[in-house]
């Protein structure tokens, strides 16, 4: 009898984790989707703002293209040297020299991401008018003055462990 109760439950439970799992995955997909709206947003409301021409959306388009897979490659190579220390971090042994080598990789890799967002940055300046810069200027002061600031994510939607005990300015 006791058998057949455990068994009954279990069939139970099976459909509901199930469900839960699916749930996750289709609140997961939605958030992204958000995001990539949200993004897509903000990046309507600066075009809005900037009054930026045909030919300098144009302009700028296509810098973000020329770079698209430099940009891939910088973020995945950052992605892997960040999850790479952690591990190093966390492993059951932890090995100093092997640390002081993934945080090596990873300020290499932070160090080229910096350098592409330069440089795609002073492209798309190149395209500005000096109205237009003096505006964008004005517009990222404000948003440092507000506070604003990006924070990583992992995948299952927590911030990193490095980032829950940061201090806020």
């Amino acid at each position: 009898m006791l058998a057949v109760l455990v068994l009954s439950a279990l069939l139970h439970t099976v459909p509901t984790v199930q469900a839960i799992q699916k749930n996750d995955a289709l609140t997961e997909q939605r958030g992204e989707i958000r995001l990539r709206r949200d993004n897509k947003a903000r990046r309507h409301d600066l075009l809005h703002v900037l009054d930026l021409s045909p030919d300098q959306i144009e302009q700028i388009k296509t810098i973000r293209e020329r770079h698209k897979d430099e940009w891939r490659a910088a973020r995945q190579r950052l992605g892997q040297a960040q999850r790479a220390l952690d591990e190093a971090i966390y492993a059951d042994t932890a090995d100093e020299a092997l640390i002081e080598e993934r945080a090596r990789e990873m300020a290499a890799a932070q160090a080229a991401v910096t350098r592409m967002r330069a440089l795609t940055e002073l492209s798309i300046r190149r395209v500005l008018t000096p109205e237009q810069l003096n505006t964008l200027r004005d517009l990222r002061q404000r948003a440092r003055a507000a506070g604003w600031r990006r924070r990583p994510e992992s995948g299952d939607g927590e911030r990193p462990l490095r980032h829950r005990f940061r201090r806020r300015p």
